[in-house]
């Protein structure tokens, strides 16, 4: 398992890099992981959460300007280049 952040990690199986999410369940509490896709690679993998963040950031249905989304985007885009790095 890599660690991407406190809600995001990699996992492998033989053919591909599996991006996972950690959720809580709001009844009991407990943590689990859902899989939000496959890729060939980590790259690829990262690239992913790249667009799902900015897809989530889109549909959280908060007001912004263009500018305004632009910034979150490369706020995202840097935090995930800043762990890519590592590989």
């Amino acid at each position: 398992m890599i660690k991407i952040d406190d809600n995001f990690f990699l996992t492998a199986d033989t053919y591909n890099v599996i991006l996972n999410e950690n959720k809580i369940n709001k009844e009991t509490g407990k943590e689990y992981s859902i899989i939000l896709g496959y890729y060939t690679d980590v790259t690829s993998a990262l690239q992913g959460l790249l667009r799902k963040k900015m897809k989530r950031t889109i549909a959280s249905g908060e007001s912004m300007t263009l500018e305004q989304a632009i910034e979150k985007f490369e706020k995202i885009e840097k935090e995930i280049t800043d762990v890519s790095k590592n590989f």
